[in-house]
């Protein structure tokens, strides 16, 4: 028998701890702030519902071009451990707020599918997505040539 302490483990390496739930986010249309709503929204979801969070390659590596995006690894969940799960919903929507979504259990495990632009899914934790999108060095200095010259 294996008794587990839940208190002062980290939950992505336990392996006492199920995934109780996911917020997974594999595809986005639109642009940048397209997909910085998408993954705000999605980080927003599973912070509330104390869920794990899975954004796919692409949407990091776009991301990555122009913010120093850092993750709490209790959160973050990899895609390996993703592609196990099978019992999930997908939940689209196009630019309009979905006030079920927020409600508690209200899902187990939820792929985030369209258009997620509401600050509502991560205003409680706006601190948080701010040092997400802490705006990279060179992203700056691009900037500052397009909008000071």
């Amino acid at each position: 028998m294996i008794l587990c302490n839940h208190h002062d483990v980290n939950i992505s390496h336990d392996a006492c701890e199920q995934i109780r739930c996911i917020v997974i986010i594999r595809k986005s249309g639109g642009r940048l702030g397209n997909r910085m709503f998408i993954f705000a929204s999605g980080y927003g979801l599973a912070r509330a519902h104390g869920c794990h969070f899975h954004a796919s390659k692409r949407i990091i590596k776009e991301l990555l071009n122009y913010f120093n995006i850092t993750i709490k690894e209790d959160i973050w969940l990899s895609k390996e451990e993703v592609d196990n799960i099978n019992d999930f919903v997908i939940k689209d929507t196009v630019c309009t707020f979905l006030p079920d979504i927020l409600r508690p259990n209200a899902f187990k495990h939820i792929e985030l599918r369209g258009y997620w632009q509401s600050y509502l899914y991560f205003d409680a934790y706006r601190d948080e997505i701010r040092e997400i999108y802490t705006a990279r060095s060179d992203t700056y200095q691009d900037y500052r040539n397009i909008f000071l010259v």
